[in-house]
């Protein structure tokens, strides 16, 4: 007896992405707040992780003022 078909796979297409930090609307601000605030205190203000926060800013080869 032949084997039953494969159930119908989910189109690729709905597979969800993320938005970089850099292209959300509140990243302008971030930026000229970051050698005034720590990485701490942008991530309790604006809806990102610490890491995330300090990758996006090495993506765009920004530094932040130490001391």
């Amino acid at each position: 007896t032949p084997a039953p078909p494969a159930p119908a796979k989910e189109p690729a297409a709905a597979k969800k992405t993320r938005m970089r930090i850099e292209e959300q609307p509140w990243w302008p601000k971030l930026v000229k707040q970051k050698d005034t605030k720590s990485l701490r205190e942008l991530a309790a203000e604006f809806p990102a992780s610490p890491s995330a926060i300090s990758q996006a800013l090495g993506r765009h080869k920004l530094t932040r003022k130490q001391g």
